[in-house]
């Protein structure tokens, strides 16, 4: 393939995208229909830009489109030049519209109640004209959304997750943990239960981590023996209630769902665990304005309701 000359080889923020679109979709064909194009089209214009670059960017064969070692580089430099595009233009409307615009946050399970009871009507309350999309998932699921721009930020663990020099995370505030149990439980009546007590019952838990699971085996004696997993605390609760199980939580999780189940923190001594709530959020370029006073809501949210837990 000839090399076109210097100047040539320009590319467009359409061009980037069809060249992602390829990558992420694995071939021509899918790309194209996700970007509502034909085939043939969306084929003639990889062609084109390959041509104008003077190199290739993808490696066909009849199972799809893989990038070149160069596509690779290209793609990687590409999403960032899309992802800074796309921070100039909210900058810029957000510089104009002050306070106004929709913020998108990946929630860990646990952090997520706080923010529903306290966050969102404080934002509403003070930021009207702040939008709050949330979407509750595992730090391993949330944190690569981060990496790609999908959200502002994400606000959870991320103790278990492998952080790349594109995201910056901090920690927030630290939570010693609570097990829950129905009002009926055996432990219930107890007082300075010790954790090797909790042996012979069955944990339900949202998605455990393996720090915890690390510490309750030396703590309690035992490997956790996890016999119902959700992602929703409400969920849990139920079963929970109808159950011997424990579940582990914090003590605003217990706030929250004491209000609709009949629920309880049993009286457990010497938990010395803490789960680590971090933010994470993409690095290179600031945060919108709205975002950036929701992240302070959240940030007042966890150091006035968890600090007297945290060492």
């Amino acid at each position: 393939m000839n090399v076109e000359r210097p100047g040539y080889g320009a590319l467009g923020s359409r061009d980037i995208a069809q060249l992602i679109a390829v990558a992420d979709h694995g071939s021509i064909r899918r790309a194209a229909d996700a970007l509502g194009m034909t085939q043939p089209g969306l084929s003639k214009n990889i062609r084109l830009i390959e041509e104008r670059l003077g190199m290739l960017v993808f490696d066909r064969s009849t199972s799809g489109a893989m990038p070149t070692d160069i596509g690779v580089l290209l793609l990687r430099r590409g999403r960032q030049i899309l992802l800074d595009l796309a921070a100039i233009h909210r900058d810029l409307r957000d510089e104009l519209l002050s306070e106004t615009g929709r913020v998108r946050i990946g929630v860990g399970p646990i952090p997520a109640p706080v923010i529903a009871a306290l966050v969102i009507p404080a934002c509403q309350r003070d930021h009207p004209g702040i939008a709050i999309e949330i979407d509750i998932g595992t730090p391993s699921a949330q944190y690569p959304r981060v990496e790609r721009g999908e959200i502002d930020m994400f606000i959870g663990n991320c103790d278990t997750v492998s952080v790349s020099k594109s995201t910056n995370v901090h920690l927030i505030n630290e939570v010693a943990p609570v097990f829950l149990a129905r009002a009926g439980h055996p432990l219930a009546a107890q007082r300075a239960i010790p954790l090797a007590a909790l042996a012979p019952f069955k944990v339900a838990h949202i998605r455990s981590i393996q720090q915890f699971d690390d510490w309750y085996r030396h703590s309690v004696g035992v490997a956790i023996d996890v016999a119902y997993q959700c992602d929703s605390y409400d969920m849990l609760a139920d079963a929970v209630e109808a159950s011997d199980m424990v579940a582990p939580a914090t003590p605003q999780v217990l706030a929250q769902i004491a209000r609709r189940h009949t629920i309880i923190a049993l009286d457990i001594a010497g938990i010395d665990y803490r789960h680590r709530i971090h933010c994470a959020q993409p690095a290179g370029r600031p945060m919108s304005r709205p975002a950036q006073k929701v992240l302070q809501l959240i940030e007042a949210a966890f150091v006035t309701n968890i600090s007297l837990n945290a060492r």
